[in-house]
């Protein structure tokens, strides 16, 4: 038979062969597993964005959805009947309880005491009784309230019925914007006000609000409202519609005047009950227009990431307050140097008196 002869080839690798594979082998790996982790990463980032921002425009589109249904009227155009009557009987409640006597009283309105021993003798009905009764306390002022770095705001809404849904007296409900536990609720509830009973304590309302979450990992929620003054535009911090302060350059400027309201202390500005010029200022607010409401209010929100603060995002909007009516009219005797004299001392006192204020 015929013998093959040995080979003298390599059957395997070398050390080096082998290390220089690794290494190529681990080099690519590497490269992979960091676009894929990337990729991973990046879709990481992109859905919470996208969640974020659908969080936004939840919370946006439903804060839009209310104001543009605002319902507004002056404080003077409704209550008008039931404001009298609780008036009535609070001075009556504070005569019976200053003489110690409430047998008036409790001819008028019933026993406050509810055990009838103030009535032994009666037993007709009360000729007026309860007030609420006959008309019931509506709330719908639009009211906002400043935070270090949650506001909150407050209006009445239309509230047509709903199949089903919780019927709202005169089709109206009063919602509330405020944080939560970083939570951005939307409370709707009744503009009915509180009721109080026979002694003026109030008494818990008969319905539960309905608190909606509209957007979790709020870091900011700021608000400010604007108005048009002597052709400028100003944003403040906060908003009462039955106050009487930001569209009377007068009432602005005689917060200010000693000789018209009376001396009082530079850093309590506010005359209270007793104070000199309290009443004359009283008087002359009731001259002056209500704030009503602003024509516009521009949102701040701020939605945290749950992975970094790097991501977080920050929306601002413009909402317009389409029932707003600007009531200033400017002085159009003042010349061009007059006018710029009494705008440079508006600017400083509403520097003082709204820090922040903005000009557009």
């Amino acid at each position: 038979m015929r013998r093959l002869a040995p080979r003298h080839g390599r059957d395997g690798l070398t050390v080096l062969e082998v290390l220089v594979a690794l290494t190529v082998f681990g080099l690519v790996s590497v490269v992979i597993f960091t676009v894929f982790a990337t990729a991973i990463r990046s879709q990481g980032v992109t859905e919470r964005e996208a969640e974020t921002l659908q969080r936004a425009r939840v919370a946006m589109d439903t804060f839009s959805r209310d104001l543009n249904n605002i319902f507004f009227r002056d404080e003077t155009s409704y209550n008008v009947t039931i404001s009298r009557l609780l008036e009535e009987q609070e001075r009556e409640r504070l005569r019976a309880e200053t003489e110690g006597d409430w047998t008036n009283f409790s001819n008028l309105y019933g026993d406050p005491f509810g055990n009838g021993t103030r009535r032994r003798d009666r037993e007709e009905e009360p000729s007026v009784g309860d007030p609420f009764r006959r008309g019931r306390l509506i709330d719908v002022q639009f009211k906002g309230s400043e935070g270090e770095n949650f506001d909150s705001l407050s209006f009445a809404t239309y509230a047509p019925l709903d199949m089903g849904g919780t019927y709202r007296p005169w089709g109206l409900s009063r919602v509330t914007y405020r944080v939560d536990n970083n939570i951005l609720v939307r409370v709707q509830e009744t503009v009915e006000s509180e009721r109080t009973d026979l002694l003026g304590n109030i008494m818990l309302k008969s319905y539960t609000p309905e608190v909606s979450r509209l957007a979790e990992g709020v870091r900011e929620f700021k608000l400010s409202y604007a108005f048009w003054f002597d052709n400028k535009w100003f944003e403040i911090t906060d908003w009462a519609s039955d106050r009487r302060q930001v569209r009377n350059s007068n009432s602005l400027m005689a917060m200010y005047e000693e000789d018209r309201f009376g001396t009082r202390d530079e850093e309590d500005r506010d005359l209270r009950p007793g104070d000199a010029g309290y009443n004359e200022r009283l008087n002359y607010l009731d001259d002056q227009d209500l704030d009503r409401l602003p024509a516009y209010v521009r949102l701040r929100l701020t939605l945290a990431d749950p992975e970094t603060e790097r991501h977080d995002r920050t929306f601002t909007r413009i909402f317009r307050v389409f029932p707003s009516v600007e009531t200033y009219i400017p002085n159009m005797d003042l010349d061009e140097n007059e006018r710029d004299a009494e705008r440079t001392e508006r600017m400083d006192i509403y520097t003082e008196i709204f820090p922040g204020a903005l000009e557009e």
